[in-house]
């Protein structure tokens, strides 16, 4: 499975990133079998493609809340 979207053509290998702009996320959390978690609590980490171009990247804005921002590559 890959990630991205396109409206090109279906059949590369890699699809690429929608251009999604900046996406904010607020009072997220998950659920595993040990209990809740906040998904602000973790590492962040920057999404990059294979040849180490940054696509997006996040912030952390509180305990909270984070945005994500497409770089572009």
């Amino acid at each position: 499975m890959n990630a991205g979207v396109t409206r090109g053509d279906l059949n590369q290998p890699v699809h690429p990133l929608a251009r999604f702009g900046t996406v904010y996320f607020d009072e997220i959390s998950a659920y595993p079998t040990s209990g809740s978690r906040s998904l602000t609590s973790g590492e962040a980490i920057t999404m990059v493609e294979s040849n180490g171009g940054t696509l997006a990247t996040p912030v952390r804005l509180t305990d909270y809340a984070f945005k994500t921002m497409y770089a572009g590559a």
